[in-house]
């Protein structure tokens, strides 16, 4: 279309379990579980999504959407009110609360396989890119990602513009 710069908004959309699983610790000195960094999170979900998607709606600008499936279950309502406004859904695993970093090869494709059904389940098409849960791909398998259909990941920030990576 001739045009010279992209720009996209990711707005992660994510659940984490209370008082299991992984959590960050936002609050120093307080251990996980803790309400507060739990309520500050659950927030997005419960007030901050909506009133994000109300403004990016004033703004006529699409949203990516970073989604945990696990949403699906937890914040129904949310993920429908982004699917109906057309904004992409990009994988990013079942849950906050676990990340791909010490799974074995056969547990990470076992889990891009139940993300990516889940998706394709919900919204009629398989998502385009990925995001590991928690941003923490050290060992992340890019082959697995290319092998289940991913065009992108968001795993590595590492240049201004979209880069191409060899997989094989």
């Amino acid at each position: 279309e001739g045009k010279r710069l992209a720009v996209y908004v990711a707005l992660c959309v994510e659940h984490f379990a209370y008082g299991s699983g992984l959590g960050l610790a936002y609050s120093p000195g307080l251990q996980h579980p803790n309400s507060y960094n739990w309520g500050w999170r659950e927030y997005g979900n419960r007030v901050g999504g909506w009133r994000l998607r109300d403004l990016f709606d004033e703004a006529g600008l699409p949203l990516s959407i970073l989604l945990n499936t696990a949403c699906y279950d937890h914040c129904p309502d949310l993920v429908a009110a982004f699917r109906a406004r057309g904004d992409e859904i990009v994988a990013h695993g079942r849950t906050n609360s676990e990340h791909q970093n010490g799974m074995s090869p056969d547990d990470e494709r076992r889990l891009v396989d139940e993300v990516t059904a889940a998706i394709r389940t919900h919204e009629g098409v398989a998502p385009g890119g990925w995001m590991e849960s928690g941003r923490a791909s050290e060992r992340q398998d890019r082959d697995v990602l290319a092998e289940a259909g991913y065009r992108y990941t968001l795993d590595w920030p590492i240049d201004d513009q979209p880069v191409w990576m060899r997989t094989a």
